[in-house]
């Protein structure tokens, strides 16, 4: 696997000389609310970095196969992760799906076992026999359904399958360790073969005439982009998802991965690796990127929290202005890592409370005050003269106050400031359930939305577009193919984006069905086919009406 897999993409781990480096990378999700956050500390989930644009194991037939990796120069604790697929990525959570955590410390080895039933996993703990090197040997063999690890030869049994189809890795190191070795091999004949995800399994898919994007160039609407929000783990662990995108879609939205929590987790180390793999699988498929999101008041990393917490207003500048010219600049078309030409700058900088004013509970406002919002732009737009960029919240499009409280921050920032305004349109059961707001959605109010940025010089764009089915399926399409057909016929809209295409396992929403998501316009169970709603249908009429 070694030899024939790519690793470039995957964080803290360098390839060299036929080994793995691999260097801590502190990555974690922070799990407390805004609302907690008031009164409490937050709180993170570890998010160890798994090959996901790299080599994982297809069992192409049982699922009986063993697995061995060699480690060596072990400093601190060293951890290799041996999953069924995937962990399923959010905002505010991590969800572990089945597979085995092996840790090793000096004479301790400990594993942490993940199932699809229980919540929370289960650690055996085991002192290793003999003299102690920084050197150990891990092995797993499922056989007839049970699993056993082995820590340089002294077993762990498991008693339970862990690989079904698929097994795929992770590797994090508390300081830092090498896998010298890394190899599968098939048990009582089952067929094993390597994919190597970075080596693009699409590359024969392309965008279909009745995918949504172009169903509008057809009737004229071709520089209009429509897309979806996607995490690259549920793109290459989820084939079917990633195929519906590319045949629908001319733009994919950064979903966690260009968050500031993701891509600078310590300070001054920033890690780019997954969201270069997103980058390049855009430009494979002619999609763009629509970069989500450089200044946000949650998702960032707790040495920001503890920085920002004690800097003066200069120093917490400085520490805003470096990472959004580290990230812009990387992604400006000319360093060889891609183009994102568009960024959500400031992502909801209004108060979740108060909806006519700004957030100054966020740590961008309380370190610096109100002109951290300028400040960011500006920084943005010298990292890249020519990208276009903008500022993102909930509620512009139903709420006079909070759009009010939009439009008089824009007339306080100089002309040319902000580019556009993302309208999140979120369409949660409370929303539906307003009368006035729906009938001012339904009986054509978005266009006069959009035109009174346009007096402003600022475009819009439909952003996180979700609208839950509350039990009303044809509701739910009228909403949906009203906010695209809104976009589509409106000069000032550039675009119009979706937070998810499919309501499945990997889709978030605060009202999940069953463990999936009921607010997309599709839906899947488990890796299965993806079924249209209504909702599909009436997007599809609204692109060619």
């Amino acid at each position: 696997m070694l030899r024939s897999g790519s690793w470039r993409y995957v964080p803290g781990v360098t390839a060299r000389d036929g080994t793995l480096h691999v260097a801590r990378t502190g990555l974690a999700t922070l799990l407390t609310s805004p609302e907690d956050q008031k009164t409490q500390p937050p709180t993170y989930q570890p998010n160890p970095p798994v090959v996901l644009a790299g080599p994982h194991v297809a069992l192409a037939r049982g699922s009986d196969v063993r697995i061995a990796a060699g480690l060596e120069d072990i400093r601190g604790t060293a951890t290799v992760s041996f999953m069924s697929g995937p962990n399923r990525r959010f905002d505010e959570r991590v969800e572990h799906q089945a597979g085995i955590d092996v840790s090793v410390t000096r004479s301790v080895a400990t594993l942490t076992i993940w199932s699809d039933e229980d919540r929370e996993p289960r650690r055996v703990r085991m002192e290793l026999d003999g003299p102690r090197t920084s050197d150990v040997q891990i092995t797993l063999r499922q056989r007839n359904g049970r699993l056993t690890v082995s820590v340089d030869g002294q077993p762990f049994p498991v008693q339970r399958q862990v690989f079904g189809r698929q097994a795929w890795f992770g590797m994090s190191a508390e300081k830092s360790f090498v896998i010298s070795s890394l190899d599968a091999s098939p048990l009582r004949g089952t067929r094993l073969r390597v994919e190597d995800m970075a080596r693009d399994p699409f590359a024969g898919v392309t965008p279909s005439r009745t995918g949504l994007a172009s169903v509008a160039a057809a009737h004229g609407r071709g520089d209009k982009r429509i897309g979806t929000a996607v995490d690259l783990a549920q793109l290459l662990a989820n084939p079917r998802y990633a195929r519906y995108v590319i045949r629908n879609f001319n733009e994919i939205q950064t979903e966690t991965m260009a968050k500031f929590q993701a891509l600078q987790p310590r300070r001054g180390e920033f890690q780019f690796a997954e969201l270069d793999a997103l980058v390049a699988f855009a430009e494979r498929h002619d999609l763009d990127v629509q970069g989500h999101a450089l200044v946000f008041g949650e998702a960032y990393p707790r040495w920001l929290h503890r920085a920002m917490g004690k800097a003066s207003k200069d120093e917490a500048l400085a520490i805003m202005r470096r990472h959004i010219t580290e990230v812009v600049r990387r992604y400006d078309g000319h360093h060889g890592h891609g183009l994102i030409q568009r960024w959500d700058v400031v992502n909801e900088p209004f108060d979740p409370d108060h909806w006519g004013r700004l957030n100054k509970d966020t740590i961008w406002y309380r370190a610096i005050g109100e002109s951290y919002i300028e400040e960011a732009f500006e920084a943005a737009r010298a990292a890249n003269p020519d990208g276009e960029f903008g500022l993102n919240d909930w509620s512009i499009e139903t709420d006079r106050d909070r759009r009010q409280a939009v439009i008089d921050l824009l007339r306080r920032m100089p002309q040319g400031t902000v580019d556009y305004v993302g309208l999140q349109a979120h369409f949660d059961e409370d929303t539906l359930d307003d009368d006035a707001v729906m009938e001012a959605i339904l009986g054509g109010g978005l266009p006069r939305i959009f035109q009174e940025f346009a007096g402003l010089g600022v475009e819009v764009r439909v952003s996180e577009a979700s609208v839950a089915r509350n039990g009303d399926a044809h509701a739910q399409a009228a909403v949906y193919a009203r906010l695209l057909g809104a976009c589509l016929r409106s000069a000032n809209c550039i675009g119009f984006n979706m937070w998810g295409a499919t309501s499945n396992e990997w889709y978030f929403t605060t009202t999940p069905d069953r463990g999936i998501g009921d607010d997309a316009p599709t839906t899947q169970s488990g890796d299965g086919p993806i079924v249209e709603r209504p909702a599909m249908q009436a997007m599809r009429r609204a692109a060619a009406g």
